[in-house]
């Protein structure tokens, strides 16, 4: 490889870091996919607050974790903890 193709692969490298990064950035401020995987579960009026990037209750697999207060499928006012993963895991619910 030529001195141009290590310049462009390494640009596309940088590059390609620079989306993930970004895109995990946005995922600390997005909250439609723990409230979404809560109401799966059963939960209502689900109140997200802002996720936290080292969140010591969520599990080694989880990258950010957030907590929120829920009405549980029976109907008490609950606090829950809902860990999520940034690209292949999907967000589990805890209670708390």
């Amino acid at each position: 490889m030529d001195r141009r193709g290590n310049i462009l692969f390494g640009c596309i490298g940088v590059a390609a870091f620079l989306i993930l990064l970004l895109a995990e950035g946005a995922k600390t401020t997005d909250i439609s996919e723990p409230k979404h995987a809560a109401e799966m579960m059963g939960f209502t009026d689900v109140h997200v607050q802002d996720g936290s990037l080292v969140e010591l209750s969520c599990g080694m697999d989880d990258d950010i974790g957030y907590r929120a207060t829920a009405t549980n499928p029976n109907g008490k006012p609950v606090s829950i903890l809902i860990c999520c993963g940034y690209l292949l895991k999907a967000c589990t619910v805890r209670a708390e």
